[in-house]
Protein backbone atom coordinates (compact mmCIF):
# COMPACT_ATOMS: atom_id res chain seq x y z
CA UNK A 1 0.00 0.00 0.00
CA UNK A 2 2.83 2.36 0.90
CA UNK A 3 4.55 1.54 -2.39
CA UNK A 4 1.37 2.36 -4.32
CA UNK A 5 1.04 5.69 -2.51
CA UNK A 6 4.65 6.55 -3.27
CA UNK A 7 4.10 5.74 -6.95
CA UNK A 8 0.99 7.92 -7.03
CA UNK A 9 2.88 10.81 -5.41
CA UNK A 10 5.60 10.44 -8.05
CA UNK A 11 3.04 10.57 -10.84
CA UNK A 12 1.39 13.69 -9.45
CA UNK A 13 4.68 15.49 -8.82
CA UNK A 14 6.20 14.75 -12.24
CA UNK A 15 5.29 17.61 -14.58
CA UNK A 16 5.89 16.94 -18.24
CA UNK A 17 3.28 19.58 -19.05
CA UNK A 18 3.59 22.83 -17.09
CA UNK A 19 1.21 25.41 -18.52
CA UNK A 20 2.85 28.38 -16.85
CA UNK A 21 6.23 27.53 -18.36
CA UNK A 22 4.75 26.68 -21.76
CA UNK A 23 2.91 30.00 -21.98
CA UNK A 24 5.93 31.91 -20.72
CA UNK A 25 8.01 30.36 -23.51
CA UNK A 26 5.46 31.83 -25.94
CA UNK A 27 5.76 35.24 -24.30
CA UNK A 28 2.38 34.96 -22.55
CA UNK A 29 2.10 35.78 -18.84
CA UNK A 30 -1.06 34.52 -17.14
CA UNK A 31 -2.20 35.04 -13.50
CA UNK A 32 -1.83 31.99 -11.24
CA UNK A 33 -5.60 31.84 -10.69
CA UNK A 34 -6.12 31.47 -14.44
CA UNK A 35 -3.38 28.84 -14.62
CA UNK A 36 -5.16 26.77 -11.96
CA UNK A 37 -8.43 27.05 -13.92
CA UNK A 38 -6.69 26.03 -17.16
CA UNK A 39 -5.00 23.08 -15.46
CA UNK A 40 -8.42 21.70 -14.55
CA UNK A 41 -9.98 22.53 -17.92
CA UNK A 42 -7.11 20.95 -19.86
CA UNK A 43 -6.86 17.88 -17.60
CA UNK A 44 -3.15 18.55 -17.09
CA UNK A 45 -2.89 16.25 -14.05
CA UNK A 46 -4.35 13.30 -15.98
CA UNK A 47 -2.17 14.03 -19.02
CA UNK A 48 0.96 14.11 -16.88
CA UNK A 49 -0.07 10.86 -15.23
CA UNK A 50 -0.52 9.08 -18.57
CA UNK A 51 2.83 10.38 -19.83
CA UNK A 52 4.60 9.35 -16.64
CA UNK A 53 3.15 5.84 -16.56
CA UNK A 54 4.44 5.25 -20.12
CA UNK A 55 7.61 7.33 -19.91
CA UNK A 56 9.72 4.38 -21.15
CA UNK A 57 7.86 4.13 -24.48
CA UNK A 58 8.43 6.10 -27.68
CA UNK A 59 6.86 6.55 -31.10
CA UNK A 60 4.26 3.98 -32.06
CA UNK A 61 4.66 2.13 -28.75
CA UNK A 62 3.82 5.30 -26.83
CA UNK A 63 0.77 6.02 -29.01
CA UNK A 64 -0.52 2.48 -28.47
CA UNK A 65 0.06 2.73 -24.71
CA UNK A 66 -1.76 6.07 -24.41
CA UNK A 67 -4.72 4.78 -26.41
CA UNK A 68 -4.84 1.84 -24.01
CA UNK A 69 -4.60 4.27 -21.06
CA UNK A 70 -7.58 6.14 -22.54
CA UNK A 71 -9.40 2.83 -23.24
CA UNK A 72 -9.68 3.61 -26.96
CA UNK A 73 -9.55 0.89 -29.62
CA UNK A 74 -8.64 1.26 -33.30
CA UNK A 75 -9.91 -0.78 -36.25
CA UNK A 76 -8.36 -0.21 -39.67
CA UNK A 77 -10.00 -1.45 -42.85
CA UNK A 78 -7.56 -2.28 -45.69
CA UNK A 79 -4.25 -1.61 -43.88
CA UNK A 80 -2.54 -3.44 -46.77
CA UNK A 81 -3.14 -0.33 -48.88
CA UNK A 82 -0.47 1.47 -46.87
CA UNK A 83 2.77 0.83 -48.79
CA UNK A 84 5.38 -1.10 -46.82
CA UNK A 85 8.10 0.92 -48.55
CA UNK A 86 8.48 4.11 -50.57
CA UNK A 87 7.60 7.60 -49.34
CA UNK A 88 3.81 8.01 -49.18
CA UNK A 89 1.97 10.93 -47.65
CA UNK A 90 -0.87 9.49 -45.60
CA UNK A 91 -3.63 12.10 -45.31
CA UNK A 92 -6.88 11.98 -43.40
CA UNK A 93 -9.74 13.94 -41.96
CA UNK A 94 -9.13 15.36 -38.50
CA UNK A 95 -12.29 14.71 -36.45
CA UNK A 96 -11.00 15.00 -32.90
CA UNK A 97 -7.84 17.01 -32.31
CA UNK A 98 -5.62 14.54 -30.45
CA UNK A 99 -6.54 10.88 -30.08
CA UNK A 100 -7.26 10.59 -33.81
CA UNK A 101 -3.63 11.51 -34.48
CA UNK A 102 -2.39 8.92 -32.01
CA UNK A 103 -4.74 6.36 -33.52
CA UNK A 104 -3.29 7.09 -36.97
CA UNK A 105 0.26 6.71 -35.62
CA UNK A 106 -0.65 3.43 -33.94
CA UNK A 107 -2.40 2.00 -37.01
CA UNK A 108 0.19 3.06 -39.59
CA UNK A 109 2.91 1.98 -37.16
CA UNK A 110 1.89 -1.61 -37.73
CA UNK A 111 3.07 -1.23 -41.34
CA UNK A 112 5.86 1.35 -41.08
CA UNK A 113 8.57 2.18 -38.54
CA UNK A 114 9.68 5.42 -40.22
CA UNK A 115 6.72 7.69 -39.45
CA UNK A 116 6.92 11.48 -39.30
CA UNK A 117 3.97 13.70 -38.40
CA UNK A 118 3.89 17.54 -38.62
CA UNK A 119 1.99 18.87 -35.58
CA UNK A 120 1.44 22.00 -33.51
CA UNK A 121 4.65 22.56 -31.54
CA UNK A 122 2.69 22.52 -28.26
CA UNK A 123 2.51 18.73 -28.71
CA UNK A 124 6.28 18.47 -28.39
CA UNK A 125 5.64 18.43 -24.64
CA UNK A 126 4.63 14.79 -25.15
CA UNK A 127 8.14 13.29 -24.87
CA UNK A 128 7.09 9.85 -26.06
CA UNK A 129 6.06 11.22 -29.45
CA UNK A 130 8.97 13.57 -30.10
CA UNK A 131 10.70 11.01 -32.35
CA UNK A 132 7.61 11.07 -34.59
CA UNK A 133 6.55 14.71 -34.46
CA UNK A 134 7.78 17.55 -36.65
CA UNK A 135 6.93 20.79 -34.77
CA UNK A 136 4.97 23.60 -36.45
CA UNK A 137 4.88 26.96 -34.64
CA UNK A 138 1.37 28.17 -35.44
CA UNK A 139 1.55 31.09 -33.03
CA UNK A 140 4.64 32.90 -34.28
CA UNK A 141 5.93 30.91 -37.23
CA UNK A 142 9.68 30.83 -37.78
CA UNK A 143 12.28 29.71 -40.27
CA UNK A 144 13.38 26.77 -38.12
CA UNK A 145 9.99 25.05 -38.14
CA UNK A 146 9.42 25.94 -41.81
CA UNK A 147 12.74 24.32 -42.67
CA UNK A 148 11.85 21.22 -40.64
CA UNK A 149 8.55 20.87 -42.50
CA UNK A 150 10.23 21.22 -45.88
CA UNK A 151 12.81 18.60 -44.92
CA UNK A 152 10.06 16.23 -43.79
CA UNK A 153 8.23 16.52 -47.11
CA UNK A 154 11.49 16.15 -49.03
CA UNK A 155 12.53 13.01 -47.12
CA UNK A 156 11.72 9.35 -47.58
CA UNK A 157 9.69 8.72 -44.42
CA UNK A 158 6.04 7.77 -44.35
CA UNK A 159 4.53 11.19 -43.65
CA UNK A 160 1.22 11.53 -41.79
CA UNK A 161 -0.68 14.74 -42.46
CA UNK A 162 -3.97 16.44 -41.56
CA UNK A 163 -4.50 18.94 -44.42
CA UNK A 164 -7.24 20.83 -42.53
CA UNK A 165 -4.86 21.84 -39.74
CA UNK A 166 -7.73 22.27 -37.28
CA UNK A 167 -10.10 19.53 -36.19
CA UNK A 168 -13.56 19.09 -37.71
CA UNK A 169 -16.52 21.35 -37.03
CA UNK A 170 -20.28 20.95 -37.46
CA UNK A 171 -21.16 22.52 -40.80
CA UNK A 172 -24.75 22.43 -42.05
CA UNK A 173 -25.51 19.63 -39.62
CA UNK A 174 -22.55 17.44 -40.62
CA UNK A 175 -19.26 16.88 -38.79
CA UNK A 176 -16.64 17.61 -41.45
CA UNK A 177 -13.20 19.12 -41.82
CA UNK A 178 -12.70 22.74 -42.66
CA UNK A 179 -11.08 23.53 -46.01
CA UNK A 180 -8.03 21.42 -46.79
CA UNK A 181 -4.93 23.47 -47.49
CA UNK A 182 -3.27 22.84 -50.89
CA UNK A 183 0.20 22.41 -49.32
CA UNK A 184 -0.07 18.63 -49.39
CA UNK A 185 -0.85 18.63 -53.13
CA UNK A 186 2.03 20.97 -53.93
CA UNK A 187 4.51 18.94 -51.87
CA UNK A 188 3.32 15.61 -53.26
CA UNK A 189 3.97 16.79 -56.83
CA UNK A 190 7.22 18.55 -55.96
CA UNK A 191 8.72 15.52 -54.20
CA UNK A 192 7.02 12.78 -56.26
CA UNK A 193 5.14 11.33 -53.29
CA UNK A 194 1.99 9.25 -53.72
CA UNK A 195 -0.92 10.09 -51.42
CA UNK A 196 -2.75 7.48 -49.34
CA UNK A 197 -6.19 8.74 -48.19
CA UNK A 198 -7.63 7.65 -44.83
CA UNK A 199 -11.08 8.27 -43.41
CA UNK A 200 -11.29 8.35 -39.59
CA UNK A 201 -14.73 7.72 -38.12
CA UNK A 202 -14.93 9.63 -34.81
CA UNK A 203 -16.45 12.79 -33.37
CA UNK A 204 -16.30 15.03 -30.33
CA UNK A 205 -19.24 15.65 -28.04
CA UNK A 206 -22.04 17.99 -29.12
CA UNK A 207 -20.97 20.81 -26.78
CA UNK A 208 -17.67 21.25 -28.63
CA UNK A 209 -19.41 21.95 -31.93
CA UNK A 210 -22.09 24.10 -30.31
CA UNK A 211 -19.54 26.36 -28.62
CA UNK A 212 -17.50 26.55 -31.84
CA UNK A 213 -20.55 27.66 -33.81
CA UNK A 214 -21.58 30.21 -31.18
CA UNK A 215 -18.06 31.64 -31.23
CA UNK A 216 -18.22 31.88 -35.02
CA UNK A 217 -21.63 33.58 -35.00
CA UNK A 218 -20.33 36.14 -32.52
CA UNK A 219 -17.49 36.94 -34.90
CA UNK A 220 -14.76 35.86 -32.46
CA UNK A 221 -11.74 34.70 -34.44
CA UNK A 222 -9.81 33.08 -31.56
CA UNK A 223 -10.69 29.37 -31.47
CA UNK A 224 -11.18 29.15 -27.72
CA UNK A 225 -13.16 25.91 -28.09
CA UNK A 226 -9.78 24.23 -28.63
CA UNK A 227 -9.32 24.40 -24.84
CA UNK A 228 -12.08 21.80 -24.58
CA UNK A 229 -10.16 19.20 -26.60
CA UNK A 230 -8.31 17.50 -23.70
CA UNK A 231 -11.67 16.93 -22.02
CA UNK A 232 -13.05 15.63 -25.30
CA UNK A 233 -10.11 13.24 -25.52
CA UNK A 234 -10.88 11.67 -22.14
CA UNK A 235 -14.56 11.52 -23.12
CA UNK A 236 -13.59 9.10 -25.92
CA UNK A 237 -12.91 6.37 -23.33
CA UNK A 238 -14.54 3.10 -24.37
CA UNK A 239 -14.89 4.11 -28.03
CA UNK A 240 -13.54 2.36 -31.11
CA UNK A 241 -12.16 4.44 -33.96
CA UNK A 242 -12.83 2.93 -37.37
CA UNK A 243 -10.43 3.87 -40.15
CA UNK A 244 -10.83 3.21 -43.87
CA UNK A 245 -7.72 3.28 -46.05
CA UNK A 246 -8.13 4.12 -49.72
CA UNK A 247 -5.91 2.99 -52.57
CA UNK A 248 -2.69 5.00 -53.03
CA UNK A 249 -3.08 7.87 -55.50
CA UNK A 250 -0.04 8.39 -57.77
CA UNK A 251 1.47 11.86 -57.48
CA UNK A 252 1.18 12.26 -61.26
CA UNK A 253 -2.61 12.44 -60.80
CA UNK A 254 -2.23 15.88 -59.24
CA UNK A 255 0.20 17.15 -61.88
CA UNK A 256 -2.38 17.78 -64.62
CA UNK A 257 -2.52 21.57 -64.59
CA UNK A 258 -5.44 21.75 -62.16
CA UNK A 259 -4.95 24.25 -59.33
CA UNK A 260 -3.66 22.58 -56.11
CA UNK A 261 -6.52 24.18 -54.13
CA UNK A 262 -9.04 22.44 -56.42
CA UNK A 263 -7.28 19.10 -55.99
CA UNK A 264 -7.19 19.62 -52.19
CA UNK A 265 -10.97 20.03 -52.13
CA UNK A 266 -11.46 16.97 -54.35
CA UNK A 267 -9.25 14.94 -52.02
CA UNK A 268 -11.19 16.25 -49.01
CA UNK A 269 -14.49 15.13 -50.56
CA UNK A 270 -13.04 11.80 -51.64
CA UNK A 271 -11.94 10.90 -48.10
CA UNK A 272 -15.53 11.27 -46.92
CA UNK A 273 -16.72 9.05 -49.76
CA UNK A 274 -14.50 6.30 -48.36
CA UNK A 275 -16.78 6.23 -45.34
CA UNK A 276 -19.59 4.94 -47.59
CA UNK A 277 -17.56 2.96 -50.11
CA UNK A 278 -14.10 1.67 -49.16
CA UNK A 279 -13.40 0.90 -52.83
CA UNK A 280 -14.24 4.41 -54.03
CA UNK A 281 -11.95 5.99 -56.62
CA UNK A 282 -10.87 9.62 -56.80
Amino acid sequence: MQQANNENESVVSKEFINLEKILAAKGVKVPRLVIRFLNRLLHVKELNEGIYLHRDKYGTDFAVAILDYLNIKVEMLHPERIPADGAPIIVGNHPLGGPDGMALIAAVGERRTDILFPVNDFLMYLPGLRPVFVPVDKVHGNRTTASAINEAFAGQNALLYFPAGLCSRRIKGKIVDLEWKPTVIKKAVLHHRDIVPVYIDARNRRRFYTIANIRKRLGVKFNFEMALLPGEMFAQSGNTFRMVVGNPIPWQTFDDGTAPAVWAQRLHDFVYRLAENNNAEL
